[in-house]
């Protein structure tokens, strides 16, 4: 079955992050470790993805949407850092790939599997309740969610909608967020 984000991040997420984010903020992630050996463990259509969005975070084409600063978790190296990471009880922090923080300290992070993750700052867990499937649906989601809380994207509309009544778990996640950051 065909999902809104397949191929997301190849196809669209440029385009979109211009329309919707045209005038954010777009921090340096030159700072960043190589992805190369990272994308090397992927899944072809996950390490597709993965090396579409770091093309575009060394550009600086991608806009900070989601507490993506300068100096951020972007790349970020758990291991080389001694930051231990756990999922399901088993040490992973060797295999993730950091995009970025939500603001509070919590993570995202690609999984070896493909899936996008939420590292719990606090716990050191990645959450297994709060989980996109690809990196293609984490950023059809994010630049939605981000745009609404830009005011870019209409809450009501079409595309907006499609997050919002998303069945994905992640999803629900950064709906959340989305209505914390509009209340505050």
């Amino acid at each position: 079955m065909t999902q809104p984000w397949d191929r997301y991040v190849e196809d669209r997420f440029d385009a979109d992050l211009r329309r919707w984010h045209p005038d954010g903020y777009r921090p340096d992630a030159s700072h960043a470790r190589p992805v190369a050996p990272f994308l090397a463990a992927l899944p072809g259509p996950g390490a597709a993805s993965l090396a579409r969005w770091d093309t575009l975070a060394r550009a600086r084409a991608i806009p900070d949407m989601f507490r993506f600063e300068e100096g951020g978790l972007y790349g970020f190296d758990f291991a080389a850092s001694e930051v231990e990471v756990y999922d399901d009880g088993v040490e992973v922090s060797a295999g993730l790939w950091t995009l970025g923080h939500e603001g509070g300290g919590n993570g995202y992070c690609v999984l070896p599997s493909g899936e996008v993750g939420i590292w719990n700052h606090e716990t050191g867990e990645l959450e297994s309740h709060n989980r996109f499937p690809s990196l293609d649906a984490f950023a059809w989601a994010l630049v939605r969610v981000g745009a609404v809380e830009a005011g870019t994207l209409d809450r009501d509309s079409t595309e907006a909608a499609e997050v919002m009544d998303s069945p994905v778990a992640g999803s629900r996640f950064l709906v959340a967020q989305l209505v914390e950051w509009l209340e505050e």
